[in-house]
């Protein structure tokens, strides 16, 4: 026995976070007369056929994915991007993101309320549930294909999911992984200065979306706190006052 084995009977941890459905608006802006209508249709709808209504979120599991793992959505993700008619196999490519987007949500969301030492996958379709053994890997790797396939296929089918939610849960997982891995968050002082100047001179946001997603959010949130904390002038974070706001319309408006 390996020193491998000693430590292969552990639990990956499983993260819950609530997934906005289609027709839901981002929680910072305002509601939209169209998505309130249709819900109100959906709920109209759902209850004369007697069906529950289309909750506003549901709550899903992300967790870790393993090297197996990881190396199966790269197989997978290069397949359907190539059937796609992808040219470039990187994340700059629109196909290819969205297809390794769709199958890290295939692989890594799970049932939170299923057994977290063997979990459903979230997206598995009724009965084709594919269990693990316990050395962690499937029996069938072909089997282990068809069914992340039919996951990906369930996603794409979803009147509920869309575009949107395949991207934010893709980097809800991308996040965790970050977080369970925390030697990939480290930056120095001089390292941290030397990314704001980058940013700060580029017209593009290249340097920025080439970091890994957690240390996006370590960059945001410290800016934030040096922001707080700073003694800036805080007309640079626009009016305070009636009049400055009267000034500002008549004379920062541009014509």
């Amino acid at each position: 026995m390996s020193k491998l084995d000693d430590i292969a009977a552990g639990t990956r941890a499983i993260k819950r976070i609530d997934l906005p459905l289609v027709n839901v608006p981002c929680s910072l802006l305002p509601d939209v007369p169209e998505l309130m209508e249709q819900r109100k249709k959906d709920a109209e709808a759902a209850a004369s056929r007697g069906a529950p209504v289309v909750p506003a979120t549901v709550e899903v599991g992300l967790r870790v994915l393993t090297g197996a793992e990881t190396l199966l959505i790269e197989r997978l993700t290069n397949k359907l991007a190539e059937a796609e008619g992808c040219k470039a196999f990187e994340e700059t490519d629109a196909i290819f993101n969205m297809a390794k987007s769709l199958y890290t949500c295939a692989i890594s969301c799970v049932d939170p309320d299923s057994d977290p030492k063997d979990p459903d996958l979230f997206f598995s379709p009724p009965g084709t549930v594919v269990r693990a053994s316990k050395a962690g890997a499937y029996a069938d790797a072909k089997a282990q294909i068809t069914f992340a396939d039919q996951c990906a296929t369930a996603i794409l089918a979803s009147d509920h999911i869309g575009r949107d939610g395949i991207i934010y849960l893709a980097e809800q997982q991308e996040f965790w992984q970050d977080l369970c891995n925390p030697a990939s968050l480290k930056m120095s002082e001089e390292q941290l200065w030397s990314l704001v100047g980058e940013v700060a001179t580029e017209a593009d946001p290249k340097t920025f979306l080439g970091l890994r997603l957690g240390l996006r959010w370590i960059f945001t949130r410290s800016m934030a706190a040096l922001l707080m904390s700073s003694s800036l002038d805080k007309s640079l974070f626009g009016p305070t006052s009636p009049e400055d706001s009267k000034e500002s319309s008549t004379s920062d408006v541009p014509s």
